[in-house]
């Protein structure tokens, strides 16, 4: 009795929304208590800490079984189905618990937990502000979780098509774009930053409540730091797998929601340096008060942003339209409007020190690079709000052009902070004993920029920003050799990095070239400076792959890029190639393949229900589809067939679906018929647009063209120097955050 009990709850459709549900009110019992806490000055936090442990149990309990139905392939819940497959490697299927916006939303939870368990355990004597904020963001998660549950059942999303209890076979697997190594690591890496960012938030309630403007600092600056750190990080890797994947050949496109996570992070950067000077000089309060509260808003807005809806027609990273985007929309500006009352009321009793600015100290210098962080920021914010602002007024919204906009404001901006970058820290450089060495390296830096750009561009934008670079890069390798101060070294670092990462972007921009060229199969030509074989199609598996040998020396090596009809997002994929090099990548990318026989014109076509189509002088009248069940698909059994009428004599030509060895895959069902016995197949259809692409088998006097592919090869000159920056920026903060040692 006991074991048929534990199994009902253990199985049941509404267990794990329930269980959520507790933990809903365990959340807002916890708040209660430590809110307690704080005004009584009582022990009531001890309770609010147990009931905090028991979200974490329950967050914990739900994951783990989430994760355990995901890798034992239970397709009858809608989430899993979605985004996973029995193809699918280990890798992938443990990345479909945060590949779709349901596991997403628990992935940000558990983590958002996880850092609230090591701000306990830290101690801090202002836990229970900092706690109940973890528990504000908790509560209004939680409904998110609960409303848009991953454990939600496929016969409950479609019950007239699915039965209850239904075995389905298979799952429709994830996008083809997530099937990456990188997309892996990005988002959970991605949440860590985002969640770390209620920390901050929370001290600068903290400072405001209760004038402790200490904790902000000597707590709060490592916490801003890692924050950074996590989401700077996420976002590389976000533009590495772009570049890897997406096929555009680029690695930022200013797309909505990419911006939607560069903003916050240009902020928070901003931050961390206000951190710095209210450490050594009790000044900027207000500044990093207001800084902090804005980079936890913005994170919260690019959650909506990305997964309400909102941007579905601007990115093509968005999520489609949600049921939730209301109560996204909610989350942000309860926090908003939370910290600007507390800001409004508390404003007065801040007490800060005036900084003492002259044209030529560390601090004016500072933060003079923070307003124009914060400008560039908001300019990109702008930017990516636009479609949604118009979209309140125009029919059509308002976009902006990336080269007229971010670009341009991007050159002007970007020398600014290059500038106020090297010279904040290098206050020496208006001292006449230096101005001599600092000429030199100004004219070694001019002369290697010109060096760097003569070949390949006369920008002057590409000079301007080279030049900048190399003499941001000599002054802070020769201070790096020189310097053995710990609390330098780490920043030095991260803005060689800065240096070197802008020489990649100069040059992967202004020195890349690309062209296209046809190949036929089985031919060899240089396409640029590759040499470049076509081999075919590799149409053994259910994704075809366009097989190519490209000359290495003396030698040739074979490979294969992906290039089949991703049937979730109704779009074609292409998966490119890259040769790497030392003078930079070779992005090889099939941009369009067509078969001999549909070259042809006559051995293949597509009919309308209701219409005829010629091939090869044979006409064929497509009557409709019969009727089929769609809920054959849920069991990864569905057969289609189109009644058609040849020399008005009515036939049968169809397709079926089975699965083998846990891939699915689509037969033909071939129509033999007339004294030749020509052969009739179904190459495509689509049931809801009543279309049906037919394929005749040509005679034996029909000349079938060669195969032939499109081909495009960029040559992405010094790109590696991109990523060799963001690893260095990414190593000097974390050197910084070991050592706890803020920017000199």
């Amino acid at each position: 009795m006991f074991k048929s009990i534990a199994d009902f709850f253990w199985m049941s459709n509404n267990f794990d929304n329930h269980i959520m549900l507790v933990a809903l009110f365990i959340s807002i019992a916890g708040l209660i208590f430590y809110g307690r806490s704080e005004l009584k000055k009582s022990s009531n936090f001890k309770v609010g800490r147990i009931l905090y442990y028991l979200t974490t149990v329950i967050l914990l309990f739900v994951s783990v079984r989430l994760m355990y139905f995901i890798l034992n392939d239970n397709f009858s819940y809608t989430y899993i189905f979605f985004n996973s497959e029995l193809s699918m490697n280990l890798a992938y299927k443990i990345s479909a618990f945060w590949a779709g916006s349901e596991g997403s939303f628990l992935l940000w939870l558990i983590i958002l937990n996880i850092v609230g368990l090591i701000v306990i355990r830290q101690n801090d004597k202002n836990e229970a502000i900092l706690i109940s904020v973890f528990f504000l963001v908790q509560i209004f998660f939680f409904f998110v979780v609960i409303i848009n549950s991953p454990f939600q059942y496929l016969w409950d999303r479609y019950p007239a098509e699915v039965a209850p209890f239904s075995f389905i076979r298979d799952g429709q697997g994830m996008n083809e774009l997530l099937q990456d190594p990188w997309m892996v690591i990005h988002p959970p890496i991605l949440f860590v930053g985002f969640a770390s960012a209620v920390i901050p938030f929370g001290y600068a309630l903290i400072a405001l409540l209760k004038k402790d403007y200490f904790s902000m600092v000597e707590r709060g600056f490592k916490w801003v730091m890692f924050s950074s750190l996590t989401l700077g990080f996420g976002i590389f890797l976000g533009g590495y797998w772009s570049y890897k994947v997406l096929g555009w050949g680029g690695y930022w496109g200013w797309d909505p929601v990419e911006n939607s996570s560069l903003v916050p992070w240009l902020i928070v950067v901003a931050l961390l340096h206000g951190l710095i000077i209210q450490k050594r000089k009790q000044a900027l309060i207000k500044t990093n008060i207001v800084l902090s509260m804005v980079y936890f808003v913005l994170v919260l807005y690019s959650t909506y942003l990305t997964r309400s809806g909102v941007l579905a027609n601007f990115s093509v990273h968005s999520f489609g339209e949600s049921h939730i985007s209301s109560f996204l929309r909610l989350l942000w500006i309860f926090f908003l409007v939370l910290g600007f009352v507390v800001f409004i009321l508390k404003y007065k009793n801040i007490e800060s020190k005036k900084l003492d600015l002259k044209k030529s100290n560390w601090e004016f210098l500072t933060i003079l690079g923070m307003i124009v962080i914060t400008l560039y920021s908001t300019f990109i914010f702008f930017g990516t709000i636009l479609p949604i602002i118009s979209g309140l007024f125009l029919e059509f919204p308002l976009t902006v052009n990336i080269d007229t906009y971010y670009n341009k404001i991007s050159f002007p901006l970007g020398i600014l902070l290059v500038i106020f970058m090297y010279i904040s820290t290098k206050t020496t450089i208006f001292l006449k004993k230096y101005l001599k060495k600092n000429i030199l390296f100004l004219g070694i830096s001019l002369v290697l920029g010109i060096l760097f750009n003569i070949r390949y561009t006369y920008s002057p934008v590409a000079y301007i920003f080279a030049t900048l670079s190399f003499f941001l890069v000599i002054n802070y390798a020769i201070d790096l050799i020189k310097n053995n101060n710990k609390s330098k070294i780490a920043f030095r670092i991260s803005h060689i990095g800065v240096g070197i990462m802008i020489l990649g972007v100069i040059s992967s921009g202004y020195h890349s070239n690309k062209i296209q060229s046809n190949l036929l199969l089985g031919e060899e030509k240089i396409v640029g400076d590759v040499a470049l074989i076509f081999l075919g199609a590799d149409n053994t598996t259910k994704k075809r792959k366009l097989k190519f040998s490209i000359k290495d020396g003396n030698s040739y090596r074979n490979f294969k890029t992906d290039y089949f009809l991703e049937p979730k997002m109704n779009s074609l994929y292409k998966e490119p190639h890259i040769e790497r090099s030392l003078d930079g990548d070779y992005y090889i990318t099939p941009v369009n393949y067509v078969e001999g026989h549909l070259q042809s014109g006559i051995t293949s076509g597509v009919a309308k229900a209701g219409s005829s189509i010629i091939l090869d002088n044979i006409e064929i009248f497509f009557e409709n589809f019969q009727k089929h069940n769609s809920s054959s698909m849920m069991n990864g059994k569905m057969e289609v067939n189109a009644n058609i009428l040849i020399n008005k004599q009515k036939y049968k030509v169809g397709m079926k679906m089975d699965s083998h060895n846990g891939e699915t895959h689509w037969h033909s069902i071939p129509l033999i018929f007339g004294s030749e016995k020509r052969k009739l197949e179904i190459e495509k259809f689509d049931i809801e647009g009543q279309l049906v692409q037919f394929y005749l088998t040509p005679n034996e006097k029909t000349v079938i063209p060669k195969d032939r592919v499109r081909i495009e090869v960029s040559h992405k000159s010094l790109i590696w120097l991109v990523w060799l920056g963001t690893i260095l920026i990414s190593i000097g903060m974390t050197i910084s955050l070991i050592n706890n040692k803020d920017i000199e």
